[in-house]
């Protein structure tokens, strides 16, 4: 399946009519979201979470070159704290996770499959009909739980930090969403910059250096893609914010307004050395020109949402 195929089924092209779209992906987009699924599992096995006490923070950047980096490095300068970057990036294990559950119903799994649901049962399971037979949700879910923590957490601890967390350029808000459902203590910083800046920062190694939103099909490879991605992930952080709890900074006030920090210090209850902010480390600054009509391309996917944000083209 090629880039554009793929994300035309994922439903990413922000301005597809339904008339357009083949049987299979009609019934792709009438698959419940993962927030409607998490709400189901809510109500139906009534899944508690109150002992669940980590408080990992999350950065979730609107695309590559957004400044995602330097707030990592900010938080970072906690000597206790660790964010990883982007790690195992290509495995999707949160978007898979989370897109996992999007199959659990109000009818799937059904309660006879469950093995707690046979406890009472007067045969033996070799006398039973089993071949669906399926452990608790709740041990699907702490399985899911803990593998974030293992991969995540575990090394952070092993290495001397109290607190952990990840910064990442390809996750969405419902993945967020997901994130606080496994974590209800979890802190999200959402982050995002002028869309033509970054643009202009990162159009010139776009093909070269194998950026994928989704690997391996969907690949941020041009104008479009990039346009695309920018406006899914920031939609999501505005309409979303509030729900996470989260706090949304600008990339131009990060590095402009020490009050920025400030607040950022007491939102995650860390200290932070602001002079972070006006270190250049592995800076690439990228001097090639975009080509107007690169810009018109953008203007005409981001532009709205670009406005209320107060962005504009160069």
């Amino acid at each position: 399946m090629n880039n554009f195929l793929s994300k035309k089924f994922l439903n990413l092209n922000l301005f597809e009519s339904d008339n357009s779209m083949t049987q299979s992906e009609k019934m792709f987009k009438s698959i419940q979201s993962v927030e409607q699924a998490l709400e189901i599992i809510d109500d139906r096995f009534s899944l508690s979470r109150s002992d669940v006490i980590d408080k990992p923070i999350f950065i979730l950047a609107s695309s590559w070159r957004s400044g995602s980096t330097l707030l990592q490095r900010l938080i970072n300068s906690n000597e206790q704290t660790l964010i990883w970057g982007e790690p195992f990036a290509n495995c999707h294990l949160i978007q898979n996770q989370a897109d996992s559950l999007r199959s659990l119903t109000e009818t799937y799994p059904q309660d006879k499959w469950f093995l707690s649901s046979r406890k009472n049962y007067e045969k033996k399971l070799d006398q039973q009909v089993t071949d669906n037979l399926y452990p608790d949700v709740s041990d699907l879910v702490e399985g899911y739980r803990n593998l974030i923590r293992t991969v995540y957490k575990t090394p952070a601890i092993n290495n001397g930090y109290k607190r952990w967390g990840l910064k990442e350029v390809r996750l969405t808000s419902k993945h967020g969403i997901y994130l606080q459902w496994l974590f209800p203590n979890a802190q999200f910083l959402l982050l995002h910059r002028n869309p033509y800046e970054a643009y202009k920062s990162i159009h010139h190694h776009l093909g070269k250096w194998n950026l994928f939103s989704k690997w391996p099909t969907d690949q941020i490879s041009n104008v479009f893609d990039f346009a695309h991605h920018w406006h899914l992930l920031v939609q999501g952080y505005l309409e979303d914010a509030q729900k996470l709890g989260a706090m949304v900074i600008p990339y131009e006030r990060l590095y402009q307004d020490n009050q920025v920090i400030a607040d950022i210090s007491h939102y995650l209850n860390l200290e932070l050395n602001q002079n972070v902010v006006k270190q250049k480390i592995g800076s690439s600054y990228n001097k090639h020109q975009v080509p107007k009509s690169e810009i018109k391309k953008l203007q005409k996917i981001v532009g709205p949402l670009a406005e209320n944000l107060g962005y504009y083209p160069f």
